[in-house]
């Protein structure tokens, strides 16, 4: 990473990729195939 101030615009467009690529894998560990308190299998929605 560039910290001087050269290629600012690469090192953001880096940073929002990221920020993207994180949101996806949260949203696809949202649903639990089993309840962590019962140990019973959940329904998909």
């Amino acid at each position: 990473m560039d910290t001087v101030g050269r290629n600012k615009d690469q090192i953001a467009e880096y940073i929002r990729n990221q920020i993207q690529e994180d949101y996806v894998a949260d949203q696809l560990t949202l649903f639990e195939e089993h309840d962590p308190f019962t140990g019973k299998k959940n329904k998909k929605k």
